[in-house]
């Protein structure tokens, strides 16, 4: 078996177009996205999913800071992608699929606006970073610190990679 090692971009690119082929599989009409925590880990991509809709505060709560940083940590994660629904509020709420990237000092948020039609599954509109603008840094929220925070206790332990001549040199070695 081959293990996939990412670089952030190639792993939000990645992310992006598993769950856009993702959701062309669904049929029904109903369907909602669970919220989904995609990892990388040392051993390849993992991802599990979380049933979300409907759940109570306590509930999301936990999962948000309990649940979600437990599989970070235990899995030994160096990246995590964080999909979930959600309405974006205004004059006229859009239903949206979000997605939320971290690794250690890098967060960012993409989302895709879900279209509804009679007889057949949601549709994503095109993946974008809009309101929250490209190359974002500040991302917070309660899907989002207790995830970051987390990577840094996982990141404690990954095999460290062997330096280049060039990092040596830089290191002073």
């Amino acid at each position: 078996m081959e293990v996939v090692t990412y670089t952030f971009d190639a792993f939000r690119t990645d992310i992006a177009q598993r769950v856009r082929l993702l959701n062309a599989g669904l049929r029904d009409p109903e369907t909602t996205w669970p919220g989904v925590l995609f990892l990388d880990i040392p051993e390849g991509l993992g991802a599990e999913a979380f049933e979300i809709a409907g759940i109570s505060e306590e509930d999301k709560h936990e999962l948000a800071e309990r649940t979600l940083p437990d599989r970070i940590i235990a899995r030994r994660a160096r990246r995590f992608c964080w999909a979930m629904p959600a309405w974006l509020r205004g004059d006229r709420p859009q239903e949206c699929l979000i997605l939320v990237f971290g690794e250690r000092g890098r967060c960012e948020v993409m989302l895709a606006f879900v279209s509804r039609a009679a007889g057949r599954g949601p549709r994503l509109g095109p993946w974008q970073q809009a309101p929250f603008g490209p190359g974002l840094r500040k991302v917070s929220g309660l899907f989002v610190d207790p995830l970051r925070q987390a990577l840094d206790e996982a990141a404690t332990n990954w095999p460290r990679l062997p330096l280049s001549r060039g990092q040596r040199r830089r290191l002073g070695d």
